[in-house]
C-alpha cells in the first residue's frame, strides 16, 4: 500500500520541514523497551539521529558538549552531521524530567473544545494543538454512528484537512466508529443510524475517506459482518471489534476474519461470565487481538484494569480515552458529533444518562494506569505509545531509536507533560 498522505508532512508545513539540530539531556529515557539512565537524544531534520546514555549529568557548556561528542559522534546518523552544527545545535536540559516516545491516540472524537465531526476544516486543528498539550503527538480523529450524509461529509472534511496540519499532534487517518453496530450494545450511538453491514456502504465509506481509514469499529455478530472485516483487512484497515453482544464463539470468528483490535474493553460489550465469556473472553484469550481501554475510573472501575492487565499480554493492551470536545475542559454541556452531551465531576452523559465518550487526556491516562496496576513505567508508557504503533503497523513511531520520528515528550518526575516535540519541532511548552 502507498504511504497515504496522513502519514506524512506537506511541503507546504513549513517550520517542520526546515533543517533542525536539537540535542535533549534528561534524567531518564524510556524507549520504551529499555530505561536508559542520564540520556542524550540527537535530532536531525525531525528525526532521531541517535541516542547515547550519557556518562555524566551536567550543564550543557561546550566543553561538555564537545566531550560527548567524542564519545558519540561516529555513530551513523549523528556523524552524518557536521560536528560544528551539534555544538551549535540547540541543546535542551530535561536533567530533572523523563523522555518518552510521544503518545499516540487510536481514538479521540474531539478535545479542547474540539469535536471531530465539526464540518469546518480548523476543527482538526484545534484537535492537534490541544492534544499536544497532553503529551498526543498523534492521533485517528474519530467519526462516529450519525446519518450516513453526515459521515460521508466527516470522512471528507477530516481527509481535506489532514493535508494542512502543521502545528500540534499528527493525524495519522480516521478512525471510523459505526454505523454497523449492535442495537443493544450501541451506547450513545443514535439507534435510528445504525446499519446492517454492507460491503457497498462501506466501500462509500472508505471512498469519502480517500484512502485515510485507519480503523474500523463494528460488531462481528452482525449478519454480514464477517465478509466485511475481510474486506476492510483487504484494502489495509484494521477491523477493530466494539459495541458488541457476540457470544465468545462469534466474536472468535471475526478474529479469524481478520479483525486486530478492539474499542474500549469492558464498554458497550456482552459481560464476560464464567460460563459465558462473550466477547470480552475472547479479547482477552487471544493474543492476536490487542485491547484498548479507558482508565479515566468512570468507564471501567480500577480492579478491572487490574484483570486485564494480569489476564493479558502487555504488548496488546492500549490506553485510548474515547475523548470529547470536553476534554481538558471544564464541566458543562458539549457536542459530540451533534448530539448534546452534559459533563458533570468529569463524566460525558448523553440526554439519556448513557455514557458518551470520555473527558480522560491520556497523560492522565497513564498515571492512572501506574497508579492502580502498580505495571512498570516502561511498561505503561508501551500502552500508549509502541502498542499503538504496532496496532497501525508503523515502525517509524511509539518508540526512540535512530530513524525514528522525533515525536517525544518530556514529563516531569511526577508525569506531567513538560514540554511536547513533533518531528523535533516543539508543539507545546509548559509556561514556567
Amino acid at each position: 500500500m502507498s504511504e497515504s498522505p496522513s502519514r506524512r508532512r506537506p511541503a507546504t508545513a513549513g517550520p517542520l520541514e526546515k533543517s533542525r539540530f536539537t540535542v535533549i539531556l534528561a534524567g531518564a529515557a524510556y524507549t520504551p523497551e529499555r530505561c536508559l539512565r542520564q540520556a542524550a537524544i540527537f535530532v536531525a531534520n525531525g528525526g532521531i539521529a541517535g541516542v547515547m546514555e550519557c556518562p555524566a549529568r551536567d550543564t550543557p557548556t561546550e566543553p561538555f558538549r564537545r566531550k560527548l561528542l567524542e564519545t558519540f559522534g561516529s555513530a551513523a546518523e549523528v556523524g552524518k552531521v557536521d560536528r560544528e552544527a551539534w555544538i551549535h545545535a540547540d541543546w535542551i536540559e530535561a536533567w530533572d524530567g523523563i523522555v518518552a516516545p510521544g503518545f499516540i491516540e487510536l481514538h479521540t472524537n474531539g478535545i479542547g473544545g474540539f469535536d471531530a465531526m465539526d464540518p469546518r476544516p480548523e476543527s482538526l486543528s484545534g484537535m492537534a494543538r490541544a492534544l499536544a498539550r497532553y503529551g498526543t503527538t498523534a492521533f485517528l480523529p474519530t467519526v462516529i454512528t450519525a446519518p450516513k450524509p453526515y459521515i460521508m461529509q466527516a470522512l471528507s472534511t477530516l481527509a481535506d484537512a489532514m493535508a494542512y496540519i502543521s502545528d500540534g499532534a499528527s493525524p495519522l487517518g480516521i478512525h471510523l466508529e459505526g454505523p454497523f453496530l449492535s442495537p443493544c450494545r450501541r451506547g450513545t450511538h443514535p439507534a435510528a443510524h445504525l446499519q446492517p453491514p454492507a460491503l457497498a456502504l462501506f466501500q462509500e465509506f472508505f471512498e469519502a475517506s480517500r484512502g485515510h481509514l485507519r480503523v474500523f469499529t463494528l460488531a462481528p455478530e452482525l449478519k454480514g459482518a464477517l465478509g466485511l472485516i475481510e474486506r476492510a483487512a483487504g484494502l489495509g484497515v484494521i477491523p477493530a471489534l466494539g459495541h458488541s453482544d457476540a457470544t465468545y464463539e462469534e466474536a472468535q470468528q471475526g478474529i479469524e476474519a481478520g479483525a486486530r483490535h478492539s474499542v474500549h474493553l469492558f464498554n458497550a460489550m456482552r459481560a464476560f461470565n464464567h460460563r459465558d465469556p462473550g466477547i470480552v473472553g475472547a479479547i482477552l484469550s487471544d493474543d492476536r487481538i490487542s485491547a484498548e481501554i479507558i482508565t479515566d475510573g468512570i468507564h471501567v472501575h480500577p480492579v478491572a484494569v487490574q484483570i486485564l492487565v494480569g489476564a493479558k499480554r502487555l504488548d496488546k493492551i492500549v490506553l485510548s480515552t474515547d475523548s470529547i470536545s470536553a476534554a481538558g475542559m471544564a464541566d458543562g454541556p458539549y457536542k459530540l458529533g451533534g448530539k448534546r452531551v452534559v459533563v458533570i465531576n468529569g463524566a460525558c452523559r448523553d440526554d439519556e444518562g448513557r455514557l458518551a465518550g470520555s473527558s480522560l487526556t491520556q497523560d492522565r491516562a497513564l498515571r492512572n494506569l501506574m497508579a492502580w496496576t502498580g505495571i512498570s513505567p516502561a511498561d505503561a508508557l508501551a500502552t500508549a505509545t509502541l502498542n499503538p504503533a504496532c496496532v497501525l503497523g508503523l515502525n517509524n513511531k511509539g518508540r526512540i531509536r535512530e530513524g525514528a520520528d522525533a515525536d517525544l515528550v518530556i514529563l516531569s518526575r511526577q508525569w506531567e507533560v513538560e514540554r511536547t516535540f513533533v518531528q523535533g519541532r516543539t508543539v507545546f511548552q509548559k509556561p514556567e
